[in-house]
């Protein structure tokens, strides 16, 4: 990783620092109103597990943030993982299969 890199945040550990925690919101609840177990839920705050669609419409509906702007860090956090998980492998160039050039002719 270069120093320029940064890492981003998995979506439900931002949720528990910025909101969960300072505010002391009643976890128990909140998971029996999103229909989750006490493992899920803290999984979903330890960046275990990712926020799907239906998650991120509960949290807007019983919490009031964006469950667009969830979507969004959960993106973020998905292609940055994937892309270590592909620096990992020792297949993996880097360089793409197709050339521009070899792109436009297919299209």
């Amino acid at each position: 990783m270069t120093t320029s890199e940064v890492v981003p945040e998995h979506p439900g550990k931002t949720l528990f620092r910025t909101l969960i925690e300072p505010q002391k919101i009643n976890r128990k609840q909140l998971r029996e109103r999103m229909g989750l177990s006490v493992m899920g839920l803290y999984n979903v705050f330890y960046g275990k597990t990712r926020i799907s669609s239906e998650m991120a419409w509960k949290f807007e509906v019983i919490l009031g943030v964006s469950a667009e702007q969830l979507l969004e860090q959960q993106a973020e956090w998905d292609l940055w993982k994937a892309k270590e998980a592909l620096k990992e492998c020792s297949t993996w160039t880097g360089r793409p299969m197709l050339t521009s050039h070899q792109l436009d002719l297919a299209m």
